[in-house]
């Protein structure tokens, strides 16, 4: 059969489905419509969608094969109208690659949605070259002692890698989905969360995916985990480079608010009772992960740099590594068992909130992380 001509088939059979997700005001999404380019394995799906408080949007597609059942076709290659930084209005267009994305697949019960959510996922912001004082001499010797260190200037995801991003990169791979505890609820039916339950492996894998799709030079060796710095791609952040961007150009202080006081109303943690606790996904006491970008992010427009979920940093972990640490872009030490992490989550307290809190945890570890997650960085320079 004709691959042109079967593909023409399969593609005008899409249903109009549009997928609403939102964190205030929903975005509406209409008329969508879906149709292959004549002579071409591109497909055009076109669509209407309103924010009611005029937010840039994130906006992309899912793909069935089996009538709407499972939404797993991979389509990440997507152009025009899609991405972070859509605006409301009529006639978007959205050019998918489906020849790239789903080369010789056939099928005859396609559908196709359109997802849009008003945070700001898949933003990057410049964190500028700077000097701070890393770390706390009134604390944990694993804090100790209070350093200056200069950090290059690089880009910093503003929230934390989501379910849809995730999804998108398992789709593509063929990787298997993350396991929590809700099934797969959580990952599949609440786009706008942080992902959860992945190790250090798992990220730095989407790390390369994410790179190599949007034409950038991978960082890491997935068979070692080594990370080249040098190159182009996306990769998790330093420990000093997320500590930096947490302090939001506020140094000296513990929260990333730019103050020695915690808000209970200003991040996801163990005691929130605030306006936005319907919106927890419920794992433990009543508690859970919250949508990204939920509170007010940091004078970097940074969101969620403490609580909501704790994020991988590149470095192993050593609690002793402050006290011959490098004062200029220190990379952590050059081996260790366990890799660090930053940030907090939902199960803690004001104490383990702080910007220049540690932990650490192995990074092949499959027991359920479901308060772990990341977000990316790449060079500036």
């Amino acid at each position: 059969m004709n691959l042109l001509k079967y593909f023409l088939f399969i593609f005008v059979t899409f249903l109009n489905i549009s997928s609403v997700f939102a964190q205030n005001t929903a975005p509406v999404v209409s008329n969508v419509h879906a149709e292959q380019q004549a002579k071409s394995h591109k497909v055009d799906v076109t669509y209407d969608v309103f924010d009611a408080e005029g937010k840039p949007l994130f906006v992309t597609i899912q793909v069935s094969a089996d009538g709407g059942e499972n939404y797993t076709i991979p389509a990440v290659h997507l152009s025009e109208s899609a991405g972070y930084g859509i605006m409301s209005g009529t006639g978007k267009r959205i050019v998918w690659d489906a020849g790239q994305d789903y080369h010789e697949q056939y099928g005859s019960n396609f559908k196709v949605k359109v997802i849009a959510i008003d945070a700001p996922i898949g933003k990057m912001v410049l964190v500028p070259t700077d000097t701070f004082s890393m770390g706390s001499n009134s604390s944990l010797d694993a804090f100790k002692p209070q350093h200056k260190v200069t950090i290059s200037a690089f880009y910093m995801g503003v929230t934390e890698i989501t379910n849809i991003e995730y999804k998108q990169f398992c789709d593509a791979t063929n990787r298997a989905y993350p396991n929590v505890e809700e099934e797969l609820t959580y990952f599949l039916n609440r786009p706008d969360y942080p992902v959860v339950n992945i190790n250090w492996f798992d990220a730095i894998a989407y790390c390369n995916w994410r790179s190599e799709i949007e034409g950038l030079t991978p960082c890491y060796n997935l068979s070692n985990g080594a990370c080249d710095t040098t190159k182009t791609g996306y990769r998790l952040p330093s420990e000093a480079e997320w500590e930096m961007a947490a302090r939001g150009k506020v140094f000296g202080k513990q929260f990333p608010w730019g103050s020695d006081t915690f808000k209970s109303d200003s991040c996801n943690h163990q005691n929130y009772d605030g306006s936005l606790k319907a919106k927890m996904a419920v794992f433990e006491n009543s508690h859970g992960p919250m949508p990204v970008a939920s509170f007010n992010p940091t004078g970097l427009g940074l969101y969620d740099m403490t609580g909501n979920v704790s994020e991988w940093c590149n470095d192993w972990y050593d609690a002793e590594y402050y006290t011959g640490s490098p004062q200029k872009n220190p990379m952590g030490p050059g081996s260790g068992s366990e890799k660090a992490s930053r940030g907090g989550d939902w199960r803690r307290s004001a104490e383990y909130l702080r910007v220049f809190h540690r932990d650490n945890k192995k990074p092949d570890s499959t027991s359920l992380l479901f308060y772990r997650g990341f977000r990316l960085v790449r060079r500036a320079r």
